[in-house]
């Protein structure tokens, strides 16, 4: 699968990484979109991240729609927020 990882500052890379395995009780979700707010924009351009690099693939961002990709169906209702 397509993730974003920060591999520098303020550096952006789609890179592909292997689909996690699913829990017990968690669902995967394909993302469709992703929204990136001000505090994140801070993180990535303006050197606030201060973890190593590259950091842990995803998308920096805390909001995204998507659909269920589990094999069996989510405990909660679509729509829930996370």
């Amino acid at each position: 699968m397509r993730a974003t990882q920060l591999v520098a500052p303020g550096r952006l890379e789609t890179v592909e990484v292997p689909v996690p395995p699913i829990a017990d009780g968690e669902v995967l979700v394909r993302a469709h979109r992703g929204s990136v707010c001000g505090s994140d924009l801070h993180i990535v351009f303006d050197g606030f991240y201060r973890g190593e690099f590259p950091a842990a693939p995803g998308f920096p961002g805390h909001g995204a729609s998507g659909s269920s990709r589990s094999p069996t169906p989510p405990a909660s209702s679509p729509a829930t927020r996370c």
